[in-house]
């Protein structure tokens, strides 16, 4: 029962973060319905987060779906880049409404059409650069617009034709910044730049590997038999490789990243491995006894397991970050990931995860970051990220696809 309520919550969270924008393309200026990332505070659209598990979008507000896919490709850069997020306000605008956030209690209004930022961190412009040091473009959303983009053009051919191009440029980009066949996370780059990591992910070699499925398959499609024989080889190499160099035969899970931290667990690379079909049924056996391991310890879901060390955090990143690496909060979007990949090996394993995150989403209307707290997962307070009401559209989606992928699985069971 709760399961079906948080579920309806998240759907009504979702559509709620469902505007009509104008946004940058080129010389013109269009409008479009566009998915922000969530309904307070991070009202941009955030392309990793909001074409992540595009078939619920798709399913539930296709327009919506295919607005911010079209926004985010048209603001591909001559070279390939795309967007890591479109913004209606400017990075020292954002700055400054943070911090009129954080001490005063409000923050400017904001006005003008979505343009992309290129670059990451918390401060993208000169100041934060000289704070910081510099940012390189990120990589690891990449994979998830062309995985989107795939998806899309399965259902509607005449959008595949229209935009084929842009997802050969962004192809044509990520093949030069792959070493020996790998996506390397630079210093200061992508998401998980607050770890200061030059290394080699598993999470995002496991995107590629299946956005290089996918894309074979929009290419078939198409008719473009050579192209597609040669990313669905390009997918088959990389699982290889992924199975080869990731995995850990003695603790039975795939490692963090090579070469540092290889004793660590990633909740989310494993959980990917299972859904996308990379790991094979012995190897999904074993992650989920990892992971009812660590639900055991934490009493629920942590996203890395041993925690992972802070590293060099400064200033305000410190404070966006510092609940992310503890070991004493759950995230909700990584619990129901991990749910979606029990629901293959183990459904009731999936529906006690689901439940105990179900609750809280009903209750507080989807917060970002939960604590346990006398027996039950509850907000989190204090920190720029803490609080309810946040309506997260990655963490919606997230739930949606694990509440749907259990009950596929228990009818073809039953």
């Amino acid at each position: 029962m709760v399961i079906s309520q948080a579920r309806n919550v998240a759907v009504s969270t979702l559509l709620g973060n469902i505007h009509s924008l104008p946004y940058s393309s080129g010389k013109e200026v269009k409008t479009a319905p566009l998915l922000v990332a969530a309904a307070t505070k991070f009202k941009d659209t955030w392309p990793r987060d909001v074409l992540r598990d595009p078939e619920v979008l798709l399913t539930i507000a296709p327009e919506a779906f295919y607005g911010s896919l079209a926004a985010t490709l048209e603001n591909q850069s001559e070279d390939g880049r795309l967007p890591r997020r479109l913004s209606n306000v400017t990075p020292m605008t954002r700055n400054i409404d943070s911090f009129r956030r954080r001490f005063f209690g409000h923050s400017p209004k904001r006005e003008g059409y979505f343009k992309p930022e290129w670059y990451t961190g918390t401060w993208n412009n000169f100041v934060g650069r000289k704070l910081f040091g510099p940012r390189s473009h990120p990589v690891d959303t990449y994979a998830i617009v062309l995985i989107a983009l795939a998806e899309g053009s399965l259902r509607d051919p005449a959008f595949a034709t229209l935009y084929e191009p842009y997802a050969d440029k962004a192809i044509s980009y990520l093949d030069g910044q792959l070493h020996g066949g790998l996506l390397r996370h630079p210093p200061h780059g992508g998401w998980n730049d607050h770890l200061h990591l030059d290394a080699f992910l598993a999470e995002q070699q496991m995107d590629l590997q299946h956005m290089y499925s996918r894309m074979a398959d929009m290419k078939d499609s198409l008719g473009r038999i050579e192209e597609a024989t040669d990313l669905r080889s390009r997918a088959d190499i990389l699982r290889d490789t992924i199975n080869e160099v990731f995995w850990d035969e003695r603790r039975g899970h795939y490692i963090f990243a090579i070469d540092p931290l290889r004793e660590t667990m990633s909740v989310l690379a494993n959980s990917r491995a299972i859904i996308y079909g990379i790991a094979d049924a012995d190897k999904s056996a074993r992650i989920i006894d990892n992971f009812k391991r660590a639900h055991a310890a934490h009493r629920y879901m942590p996203l890395h397991t041993p925690q992972l060390p802070k590293g060099d955090m400064k200033l305000l990143r410190r404070w966006v970050m510092e609940h992310y690496l503890s070991g004493e909060i759950c995230l909700p979007w990584n619990q129901a990931v991990a749910a979606e990949a029990a629901s293959y090996v183990d459904k009731e394993f999936a529906a006690m995860l689901l439940e105990q995150i179900g609750h809280p989403l009903v209750e507080y209307r989807s917060p970002e970051i939960l604590r346990y707290h006398h027996g039950k997962l509850v907000p989190l307070e204090g920190g720029l990220l803490s609080g309810q009401g946040y309506g997260f559209s990655w963490g919606a989606k997230a739930f949606i696809k694990a509440a749907d992928t259990l009950e596929q699985q228990l009818r073809k069971a039953a």
